[in-house]
C-alpha cells in the first residue's frame, strides 16, 4: 500500500498519487500515470464492467506470480552465495538476530 505524505497529514487524502510518467491517448492527448497500491487497482476494477474487472484481476495475479518468482530467486541466489562460504541461510540469519528466517523475505 503506498502512503505518501499527504496522507499522513490528511487521512481522507487519496491513496494514489502521480508518478513523473505520461501516456499519449487515442485523442493524442499525454495524460498522467499514477501509482495505484493492488487495494486501488482492485477498488477500481470493481467500478468497470465484468470482463473489465476479470482482466484487471488476471493482470494482478499475473504480476503476484511474477513477484514471488524474483523473490524466490533471490533468496535461492543470496542462499547459494551463502553457502559457497560454508554458511547456511538459516545460520546468516540467526547471526544478525532474525529468528524467523522464513519470514524475513515476506
Amino acid at each position: 500500500m503506498i502512503i505518501n505524505y499527504e496522507q499522513e497529514r490528511n487521512p481522507n487524502a487519496p491513496n494514489f498519487r502521480v508518478v513523473e510518467s505520461s501516456y499519449k491517448d487515442t485523442k493524442g492527448e499525454d495524460r498522467k500515470c499514477y501509482l495505484l497500491g493492488k487495494t486501488e487497482c482492485r477498488a477500481i476494477a470493481a467500478t468497470e464492467s465484468k470482463s473489465v474487472c476479470y482482466m484487471i484481476m488476471v493482470y494482478l495475479d499475473q504480476l503476484e506470480q511474477i513477484f514471488e518468482k524474483a523473490k524466490e530467486a533471490k533468496a535461492t541466489e543470496f542462499d547459494r552465495k551463502l553457502s559457497k562460504q560454508g554458511v547456511t541461510w538459516r545460520e546468516a540469519c540467526r547471526t544478525v538476530g532474525i529468528e524467523h528466517p522464513d519470514l524475513a523475505l515476506k
